[in-house]
């Protein structure tokens, strides 16, 4: 309880961190060291860090196969794959290890006895399905359900579920496709295959939702969750949370919400998810090859309790850690005619296959460093992550503000933050300090700056100086096609209307601020002009806002379609979703920290693991940072670059426009520390260059260690005394490298 009490003070008092840091970066040593008192002990055992493994093991209980009724379908390399076709649960054993993964809850009979029949056959399925019936209710069925008929049809290299869902006269049939491989299996669905009789109408299939369910705190291990840059959930921490976890993968689709709540809430940019039942002996690692734009992310926890039972979960209180993927085919919503509610439910379903690739870890590889570099070998082995020449350069990135308007009774007044004069002083400064590369954005060049950026106003504001000025610099002119905004909360017939037929707004200052997002067709007739105007020097902001678009008649994953094959060269993007990875040249603004969500034990950098030596990547904005010093060491952990957002003028000049929430952008005032922290991870940055992550151990909470490929060592030290790892010396809130 301590713990807790603790660590939600530390929530409360973050904003002081701001005012502490403050106030060390311009005083003393032993002023600077008080901070770091103040925060340590209480971080570095929170959920905001990674905690040291325990010792303590798993063994899997023997498993029969033949007294299970299981059969053996095919084996490839040490895998052999089995099926039951009573319920159709499918199992997967390492023949040399003997460890099994199952989508079927191994030794049942152990935590069943307290479940009725309906329970237990949900713990069995390798399927969830859930329809709509001629009345437009909606119905869950799985693959011992009434009304359920299937089919193993095994082949030389899997089996397919032959699948037919029955409400009196009416059908759904179904394939799911399993296919073995030498490190694990792939599931497909296509969706061809689905057809549909009379009125019942497919809604959504959940994919293997038992597998590698854990119940309670009997597996030592943990679930890796996709959220920020990477969070685990361990088995023995019984998370705060009683109610299923469901999220859409890149964020919440704006054309099918009536209000903006949360629609901004895109931290789970990249589609996979893993287990690990025992750290360093068994894990596997599940992606989306196709379909992740109509996928939710399931975490059940073990505590989830009756009442709390969603479309997406499986059900009441059962003890059991589960995660899974849900594919929704068709979404239904409710629209008000003459005062009438009616249900609508789309004629057609998402024309995508689905495709999911379970990939087992076994040793060393099973944990979550594991699961990112075999993560990083899909995407290669997809052409979706690809090595560019920008990759393994000792980069600075530097946002800079140009231009704001402040809103006038009569007249707007036009507020210059940076001219190109002013940025080139600047600029001469950093390069006569340091040798680095430094990477430029010109946020707020347009015309009259930042809060009047638009699709269509990409032209540089004249007022701030010429391009032409900015000649030999490494510069990118910052685009977002995707929002803009207006004083009010409707706008022109460029913007969004959602499946409500409303204009799409997201309320920022109540009648003062308001946020739309473009609509598609606006967004690439935007992005071409402007690519086409700046001769590929755009930096690309936005795109990660992936909703579909009703007056356009495109679904979700068709736009996602549209976007990951719409650039011909790489650009910088900021917090680019997987299917942009391809074009990404520049990765800014990577996280460096999970969502903070409640039920989330740990942080780790599983982002940064799959995109090193890739794609170069660079952390949010450092004089930003309620905590400069603890993030700087983040960047020295995580091979990341530095970013600033900075303006030459004082930030108090538009604290009477639409960016007053931009406090800390003066390069004056950051000057000093910019200059002490560049110089900090240069040191590391410099050995590692293009180098990927090998490894990350934790040697005790607060002390890490992390191996690059070319065998330098990078020791961080969070902690407030001085640490020695055999003949080592991390001093505190420092950091040793080691080749």
């Amino acid at each position: 309880m301590k713990k807790k009490i603790l660590i939600a003070l530390l929530i409360l008092m973050l904003p002081a961190f701001v005012i502490i840091n403050s106030i060390a970066n311009n005083s003393n040593e032993q002023d600077h060291n008080i901070s770091v008192e103040v925060n340590n002990d209480i971080m570095i055992n929170s959920p905001l860090f990674t905690k040291k493994e325990s010792d303590v093991t798993y063994t899997q209980p023997e498993v029969n196969m033949v007294m299970d009724e299981f059969e053996l379908v095919t084996t490839k390399g040490d895998l052999s794959l089995y099926v039951n076709e009573t319920t159709g649960a499918l199992r997967v054993q390492n023949n040399i290890t003997k460890f099994v993964w199952a989508s079927d809850v191994l030794n049942f009979a152990d935590y069943s006895a307290d479940l009725n029949k309906d329970r237990k056959a949900q713990l069995r399925t390798p399927f969830v399905v859930n329809y709509f019936n001629s009345k437009n209710n909606e119905n869950e069925v799985y693959s011992t359900s009434s009304g359920v008929d299937f089919k193993v049809k095994t082949n030389s290299s899997g089996f397919n579920y032959e699948v037919t869902v029955k409400a009196s006269s009416d059908s759904i049939k179904f394939k799911i496709e399993v296919v073995l491989s030498e490190n694990g299996i792939n599931v497909n669905i296509p969706h061809q295959d689905i057809v549909e009789k009379g009125e019942i109408k497919l809604k959504s299939i959940a994919v293997l939702p038992n597998m590698g369910a854990a119940y309670g705190s009997t597996v030592s291990g943990y679930i890796f969750v996709p959220s920020g840059n990477g969070g685990l959930i361990r088995y023995e921490s019984k998370p705060a949370i009683n109610s299923t976890y469901s999220q859409l993968y890149y964020g919440s689709d704006a054309n099918r919400m009536s209000t903006a709540k949360n629609v901004e809430n895109n931290s789970l940019t990249i589609p996979v998810f893993g287990i690990a039942h025992g750290v360093g002996k068994n894990a596997v690692v599940a992606t989306i090859n196709s379909g992740s734009s109509f996928a939710t992310f399931n975490y059940e926890p073990s505590s989830l309790s009756s009442g709390q039972v969603t479309s997406q979960s499986l059900g009441t209180k059962n003890g059991f850690h589960r995660v899974y993927n849900t594919f929704t085919y068709r979404e239904n919503y409710t629209l008000t005619i003459n005062g009438n509610p009616i249900t609508m439910i789309p004629d057609n379903i998402y024309a995508q296959d689905i495709s999911m690739t379970y990939q087992f870890l076994e040793n060393e590889a099973a944990d979550y460093v594991g699961m990112a570099k075999a993560y990083q070998e899909q995407l290669v082995a997809r052409k979706v992550l690809h090595k560019n020449s920008n990759s393994g350069s000792t980069n600075v990135h530097i946002d800079v503000l140009g231009g704001e308007t402040e809103k006038g009774i009569v007249l707007d007044k036009f507020v210059k933050m940076t001219t190109t004069a002013q940025l080139l002083e600047i600029n001469a400064e950093l390069t006569k300090k340091f040798s680095n590369k430094f990477t430029y954005t010109l946020r707020g060049f347009n015309k009259n700056g930042y809060s009047r950026q638009s699709a269509s106003n990409y032209k540089f504001d004249g007022r701030l100086g010429s391009l032409k000025d900015l000649d030999g610099l490494d510069y990118y002119m910052y685009y977002n096609p995707v929002e803009s905004y207006n004083s009010n909360d409707s706008a022109d017939n460029t913007k969004l209307v959602n499946v409500f037929n409303q204009q799409f707004s997201i309320t920022m200052e109540e009648g003062k601020k308001y946020k739309h997002y473009s609509n598609v067709e606006t967004v690439t007739k935007g992005v071409e002009k402007a690519n086409s105007a700046y001769h590929n020097t755009l930096a690309v902001d936005g795109l990660n806002r992936l909703y579909g678009d009703h007056n356009n008649e495109l679904e979700r994953y068709q736009v996602m379609d549209i976007y990951a094959n719409y650039f011909d060269d790489t650009l910088p993007m900021f917090k680019p979703n997987e299917y942009m990875f391809a074009n990404t040249s520049h990765y800014f603004n990577m996280s460096l920290y999970h969502d903070r969500s409640r039920f989330i034990t740990d942080s780790v950098p599983f982002l940064q693991i799959a995109m090193r030596g890739y794609i170069d990547y660079y952390s949010t904005y450092i004089n930003f940072s309620t905590n400069q010093e603890i993030d700087v060491l983040k960047c020295i952990e995580y091979g990341s670059n530095l970013a600033y957002l900075i303006s030459a003028e004082e930030s108090y000049l538009i604290s009477n426009t639409l960016s007053n929430h931009l406090y800390a952008t003066h390069y004056e005032s950051n000057k000093k520390i910019m200059y002490e922290q560049i110089n900090k991870v240069n040191v590391v940055l410099n050995q590692i260059k293009a180098q990927e992550i090998e490894g990350r151990y934790v040697i005790e909470n607060g002390i890490v260690e992390v191996t690059y490929a070319n065998g330098i060592k990078v020791y961080v030290n969070y902690t407030n005394d001085t640490y020695t790892y055999g003949d080592i010396k991390i001093p505190s809130m420092d950091y040793k490298v080691v080749s």
